[in-house]
């Protein structure tokens, strides 16, 4: 659905993506992976429309992402942020949050699709009355993955969707985004820097490193340690300590 080719994005007078390629079928699923730094949420608002690419070519169904209007690019792909708090509007209730997009694409029926979009994340009508600052963090992004469904987007961005929630929130919003999946036939585009999390959400993973990918696998593989780039190897080192000495082994 969605193939970038010797993607690159350039700010600050410096290139901050560089030649990367990737394409993500209809319903299907890439992880990236990467260190904080490695380029991989301005690859995510690049693909959003967030920043300028300054070279190579982003195709949707083989068209030009470019020649698309802004509203079909917004219908096609919606990015859901790493922060939930940040991404709303702290004096907005939650009914207006959902209400932009319909607003903006002129769909009717705002009320039937706001009490939908809620349903569908888990979250009853009456939520759609609470400020942010009445939500849990959890909660929160769930507005935020209802707020992105509002367009029926075929695909979701998906830039760190866990990191600001803690371990039950954490849990809880796979099994969410894995039964979207499942029932919606949504394709993601995922970044995190938990091999853990695209393991689980992803079924191909790309590695990010200076702006660039070094290496592609299966996650099934990344899992079983088939790992070749050194990089990618540190990067399975890391996170196993990690899982240690979380678990006071």
């Amino acid at each position: 659905m969605i193939e970038a080719r010797d993607l690159s994005v350039r700010r600050g007078g410096r290139d901050i993506v560089r030649g990367v390629s990737f394409a993500v079928a209809a319903g299907g699923a890439l992880g990236i992976v990467g260190e904080s730094g490695s380029g991989k949420t301005t690859l995510m608002r690049a693909l959003a429309g967030l920043v300028p690419i300054a070279g190579g070519g982003l195709t949707l169904d083989g068209a030009p992402i470019a020649t698309l209007a802004p509203r079909a690019r917004g219908r096609a792909l919606q990015l859901v942020f790493q922060d939930p708090y940040g991404s709303l509007h702290p004096r907005h209730t939650v009914a207006r949050a959902l209400m932009e997009p319909v607003a903006v694409h002129r769909l009717g029926d705002a009320a039937r699709r706001i009490d939908d979009a809620l349903r569908s994340v888990g979250l009853g009508p009456e939520f759609r009355y609470r400020y942010p600052h009445q939500l849990s963090g959890g909660q929160r992004q769930r507005v935020a993955v209802a707020r992105a469904l509002m367009l029926a987007p075929r695909l979701l961005l998906l830039d760190e969707p866990t990191a600001a929630l803690d371990v039950l929130a954490q849990a809880e919003m796979i099994a969410l985004l894995r039964a979207l999946r499942r029932e919606r036939g949504i394709g993601f585009l995922l970044v995190s820097h938990d091999l853990a999390l695209v393991a689980a959400l992803a079924e191909r993973v790309a590695v990010m490193q200076g702006g660039r990918f070094v290496e592609e696998l299966d996650a099934a593989a990344l899992a079983h340690g088939a790992a070749r780039h050194p990089h990618t190897r540190d990067l399975v080192a890391a996170s196993r300590r990690y899982r240690r000495a979380a678990s006071g082994a």
